[in-house]
């Protein structure tokens, strides 16, 4: 059944477990309607849930994705992410994704690549549970002679946390900050940007 319009395909058989040879333990797996996995049941008695939405990008391409993760044996403990949905509803792809719990988060923003057809990633980061980046990675691109796609230069930033008053915000990702980048090495010198909402990064480290 369609995810989308619940239209009826015809029927077929989902794949319900898969065991351990010779320990008579499985992994067990239920689905939606849809054939979207809902539920996973480790051999010791561990569980994963997630629900699903449907999402349509800028170009009018509709996807669906998972919209909440569970594990309900932890009473409390909350396991989320996001992305800046209003934002990438004028977008072909989500601009970032943030996946957290009560010990910190990561974020992944992504960008275009130099060709403009592809989605790279631009920078991560991994963050305390107050929001402040205490490590993070910008990445920059761009193509060979024959036009292929690379990864060039990376920036990592040491302990950038503690932005100047005013650069942060309490509804991140609403404010956006850009911070020059310069990456040196033994035989050339640049600068390059990154933008990171609502953080500047302090001192780096970078390598060519």
């Amino acid at each position: 059944m369609s995810p989308f319009t619940s239209t009826s395909f015809g029927t077929t058989a989902y794949l319900q477990s898969v065991g351990t040879t010779g320990l008579g333990v499985a992994t067990n797996f239920q689905y939606a309607g849809s054939g979207e996995m809902t539920q996973m049941t480790t051999p010791l008695g561990g569980v994963l849930q997630w629900t699903y939405r449907g999402f349509t990008y800028g170009t009018g391409i509709a996807v669906r994705e998972v919209q909440n993760r569970y594990m309900p044996m932890y009473a409390g403990a909350v396991w989320w992410f996001g992305h800046d949905d209003a934002g990438d509803a004028g977008r072909p792809f989500h601009s970032y994704t943030q996946a957290g719990d009560s010990t910190g988060s990561k974020v992944w923003a992504f960008g275009t690549s130099p060709a403009g057809n592809l989605a790279v990633p631009t920078w991560n980061a991994e963050r305390s549970p107050g929001n402040d980046d205490y490590q993070a990675r910008g990445f920059s691109w761009t193509l060979d002679a024959a036009g292929n796609i690379y990864c060039n230069a990376t920036a990592k930033y040491l302990n950038p946390s503690a932005p100047p008053t005013g650069l942060t915000s309490p509804s991140w990702p609403s404010s956006t900050t850009t911070q020059a980048l310069v990456r040196t090495a033994t035989s050339c010198s640049s600068r390059c940007t990154i933008s990171a909402p609502g953080r500047r990064p302090g001192r780096t480290t970078s390598r060519m």
